[in-house]
């Protein structure tokens, strides 16, 4: 592959600017990125970073799909996504320099932890996007029922308890990005989410908690940090659940792969 005209390079554990002409390279900037600036030897490797800066997450979701995994962007519906991305994370801009060769299964785990889902529609052939979120006015809901639609006797439930969350935290503003990405100590901010009634005697007895390490949020983007671990715990802190069940074939056009769903059945059940 072709190195780009001008970037971001790694020599070692140093990130540096550059241009190229050619073969040849100019290196425009040193110890970049929160990394130090150090002697190299001759035949040491130089490997071109993997850099964005001022995007929005659908458009680094798409990237990665379509300039490295080779799908055809056809299959995406960047408007869609982009309105997605700006209606419910505004404020949220992705930057980042990954220094060494990651795959993208790799880095599209670790946006999805920023609160997005992504998936195959088989049946109008398009990768759809969708961000941890309230049900949007624009949303379509279908409704089932033990009375109307499921078939009888087909229904069963299982607790996930282990996904139940009272407490996020995410670190982030990354330090040193040629360093840890999982180490709390290199990153300089950290937005915490906590739901402290549901882990009162009353109802949990207690806390279940876990940590994120984001390198991609971009400096100035706290305030969708914070948004970002407080859905993660409005989601989870109610103990998840899957619920299988079959409906009749009149009903199979309203559950489709992502659809969303409001379920009246004797298996789930409130305070009444």
């Amino acid at each position: 592959a072709t190195y780009a005209l001008n970037g971001f390079g790694c020599i070692g554990n140093e990130i540096v600017s550059f241009t190229r002409v050619d073969d040849g390279f100019a290196l425009t900037g040193r110890g970049i990125k929160g990394t130090e600036a150090k002697t190299h030897s001759v035949g040491d490797s130089f490997q071109e970073c993997y850099a964005v800066a001022d995007a929005l997450l659908s458009e680094v979701v798409a990237e990665l799909l379509t300039d490295y995994a080779g799908i055809d962007a056809s299959y995406i519906n960047q408007t869609a996504w982009d309105t997605e991305t700006t209606r419910w994370l505004n404020g949220l801009k992705i930057e980042t320099v990954i220094p060494k060769p990651t795959g993208v299964l790799t880095l599209l785990a670790e946006l999805a932890r920023h609160g997005v889902s992504i998936w195959w529609d088989s049946v109008n052939q398009k990768i759809e996007y969708r961000l941890n979120r309230l049900v949007d006015v624009t949303d379509t809901v279908a409704s089932l029922s033990d009375a109307a639609n499921i078939l009888e006797g087909s229904s069963q439930i299982k607790d996930k308890p282990d996904l139940r969350l009272s407490q996020v935290v995410i670190y982030h503003g990354m330090i040193d990005f040629a360093g840890s990405a999982t180490n709390p100590e290199n990153f300089g901010r950290a937005s915490a989410a906590v739901d402290l009634e549901s882990e009162g005697a009353d109802q949990y007895d207690q806390s279940q908690f876990t940590t994120m390490f984001s390198r991609w949020i971009a400096p100035g983007s706290d305030s969708a940090a914070l948004a970002i671990v407080k859905r993660a715990v409005l989601r989870y802190r109610n103990i998840p659940a899957d619920v299988s069940f079959l409906v009749d074939a009149k009903d199979v056009a309203s559950v489709g792969l992502g659809g969303l769903l409001n379920i009246t059945s004797r298996l789930l059940q409130d305070d009444t």
